[in-house]
């Protein structure tokens, strides 16, 4: 076993891994939702013990792996669904590859968000880019800064704001400087505040979406 973090171990012949902390709490719960990734050992550990001591377990996530989609896959996939209280998927095209009983599935998009936080400030000036998610390989970012980069939106006051954390946030900041845009690109970093998100994106004129939609 190899150590991933304080949190995490990983075994880097099988993949799997398990989370430590919390596990009493986890398993007397009333209500519990787990990843819904077979590598994931916590998800098969609550699904069983928790399913003997008849609590309720869900599962949230994709219907289907995204990178490797074989038979074996689907069947590991489709017996945990089965062992699951009820299975929360991002789209109902997700839903429909999913043979379990009727009422047992819940769409849950992504962007679930209080009516109340759902509005537009008509007032505020808006012309900015805002990007927010992982700083990741996947989601392509430096296509998106060369992109911005390439036009002439920053010399009219355009501004290209990146919110969020990953592995690719320095070699994406070295970019930024290599490129001579350091005024016009900014890093927020993590975000958790609802209400200075709220005045990030008040600001947006485009909001950029990358990598897996769902």
């Amino acid at each position: 076993w190899r150590d991933w973090s304080s949190d995490v171990c990983s075994s880097d012949l099988l993949r799997f891994f398990w989370q430590r902390g919390y596990v009493k709490q986890l398993l007397f719960c009333d209500f519990l939702v787990c990843d819904k990734n077979p590598r994931s050992l916590n998800a098969w550990f609550y699904l069983l013990v928790r399913r003997i001591g008849r609590r309720k377990t869900y599962l949230w996530g994709h219907s289907k792996s995204r990178t490797n989609n074989t038979r074996i896959s689907r069947l590991v996939h489709h017996l945990m669904n089965l062992f699951a209280s009820g299975i929360f998927l991002y789209t109902k095209e997700e839903a429909s590859n999913v043979l379990v009983k009727k009422g047992k599935i819940h769409i849950a998009p992504n962007s679930i968000m209080f009516q109340s936080e759902c509005f537009v400030n008509e007032t505020t000036n808006r012309n900015n880019i805002v990007y927010s998610g992982r700083l990741e390989k996947s989601k392509d970012l430096e296509k998106l800064i060369r992109a911005f980069y390439s036009t002439s939106l920053p010399a009219s006051g355009t501004k290209l704001i990146i919110i969020g954390e990953g592995s690719c946030r320095e070699e994406l900041k070295m970019l930024v400087n290599e490129l001579g845009y350091a005024s016009h690109i900014e890093f927020l970093g993590e975000q958790l505040d609802s209400a200075r998100l709220g005045k990030v994106y008040a600001s947006a004129r485009i909001a950029v979406g990358s990598g897996y939609g769902g």
